[in-house]
């Protein structure tokens, strides 16, 4: 295989199979030899939000410590092979097609064996290629983030926990993980191992840390609440860490408790030199510079142009190049990472307290930020839009996203009958080129799906990379 038909054969993997089974993931592994017994101490993080900032800052900080760390995150959103790290560095095409090969092989073979029974999904192929890459390149530890849940997440068949981290728990994929903030709790709590200490985040609500520290003592498990004191050094001074957005915070303070739980004697200066170097894409990534026209987006064309699997929503156009805008990209695709960000553009663009009854943004007279917002439809993006589209100073637009496969986006009618916004582009270029008319700052929002595909079209519409 090359490598546009290695991602050809993932990405045609079934989406999702019998709902909580380990049933296709054992039988896989068993067949690739348990590559998951083989990995190092391993950081295994889940959470509605801030998984992947803290799991960022967790394998930042391990490389500062001088450490060989290995990185597991989903989704991507550069190309497709950032989901696989050791110490920064993306797997090679040549290692991707490898692993996906011998994986390939024994999934195969495991739905012979079944009769058809077992078909192995496209995560659980996606994380097996990920077990076998990681125990054949020697690392010291390792990072793995949750897909969906816990308990029944293809990675929680790993026998290497050290410290298992909860970031945060709110209302999000209730079709596979509960309608409740105990039911979903319960799923993400299913990733303590026994005897091994869990970080929660520090704002965890009541609800759910109850039912994470219900779990923990059944396993007799410590339970490390991080907080403020967990952001600071030992003479009182703050770590101060690069992922932009005051949401970042509480995951600092996550990383940090979880890193000093397993290592506890790392030097200060270490994390704070780890904290210095963590970067993460499409979390109120500043994309472009309205200053000089600059883009911060650091990605060759070719790796650009291979490697998606989600181009249903990508655009055509070449307007990116003109913006004399500030964009920003941000995921927030729920409730709770909705308010995150609305703290965020308070802060960072010094809004005043622009509540208003209702207004339409077609009328609004002193917006400050223009905000694009675009998702799938099995997300709250309405509900947690309420606050910004009642924000005066704020004006929430809409553009045309047609999603994944198998999961559609939220039609633009959603948000209009929401009263929410008048106005639905066709396509990204004019947004952009609608922000640069009102020259104001413009916030992308919503899935990470649609926040890589923002991203890819900023890359290929500028005249640099």
């Amino acid at each position: 295989m090359n490598v546009t038909e290695t991602l050809a054969y993932i990405h045609g993997r079934p989406k999702g199979g019998k709902k909580n089974s380990m049933a296709r993931m054992t039988a896989l592994l068993q067949k690739l030899g348990h590559p998951e017994d083989k990995l190092p101490a391993t950081f295994h993080v889940t959470g509605t939000n801030g998984k992947g900032s803290t799991s960022t800052m967790l394998s930042s900080i391990g490389q500062a410590d001088g450490k060989r760390v290995g990185l597991f995150t989903s989704p991507y959103i550069v190309q497709f092979n950032d989901r696989f790290q050791i110490n920064g560095e993306d797997i090679s095409d040549k290692d991707l097609i490898l692993y996906t090969e011998r994986v390939r092989a024994e999934a195969d073979q495991v739905a012979a064996d079944s009769a058809g029974e077992l078909i192995p999904t496209e995560f659980e192929v996606v994380t097996a290629i990920m077990f076998c890459y990681f125990a054949e390149n020697a690392l010291d530890l390792a990072v793995i983030e949750v897909g969906i849940g816990g308990l029944y997440d293809s990675t929680n068949l790993l026998q290497s926990t050290a410290v298992s981290v909860v970031t945060s728990v709110a209302l999000d994929h209730e079709a596979l993980l509960g309608d409740s903030l105990t039911a979903i709790s319960k799923q993400k709590a299913g990733i303590i191992k026994n005897g091994k200490p869990v970080v929660v985040g520090p704002h965890l609500p009541k609800e759910a840390l109850s039912v994470v520290r219900e779990t923990a003592a059944g396993l007799d498990s410590p339970v490390i609440v991080a907080g403020e004191t967990s952001g600071r050094r030992a003479d009182g001074s703050r770590y101060v860490h690069a992922l932009a957005g005051s949401f970042q915070e509480d995951n600092m303070q996550t990383a940090v408790a979880a890193y000093k739980a397993l290592y506890p004697d790392t030097d200060e200066d270490v994390i704070q030199e780890g904290l210095s170097e963590a970067f993460l894409p499409g979390r109120f990534e500043h994309v472009l510079v309205a200053e000089e026209n600059v883009e911060h987006v650091l990605v060759a064309e070719e790796d650009v142009e291979r490697g998606q699997n989600h181009d249903d929503g990508a655009q055509e156009g070449g307007s990116a190049k003109d913006c004399q805008v500030d964009v920003y990209l941000d995921g927030a695709h729920n409730p709770n990472g909705l308010a995150a960000l609305k703290d965020t553009l308070n802060e960072q663009f010094g809004l005043p307290d622009g509540l208003e009854d209702g207004a339409r943004d077609g009328n609004k007279k002193d917006v400050e930020v223009i905000v694009c917002a675009a998702g799938l439809a099995d997300k709250h993006l309405v509900e947690g839009l309420k606050p910004l589209a009642l924000d005066k100073n704020i004006q929430l637009v809409t553009v045309d996203y047609a999603g994944l496969p198998g999961r559609p986006a939220l039609a633009k009618e959603a948000y209009e009958n929401a009263g929410f916004t008048d106005l639905t582009f066709p396509n990204l270029d004019q947004v952009l080129k609608y922000a640069n008319k009102q020259g104001k700052p413009l916030v992308f929002t919503g899935s990470l799906y649609f926040i890589s595909d923002v991203r890819r079209h900023l890359c290929q519409t500028k005249k640099k990379f």
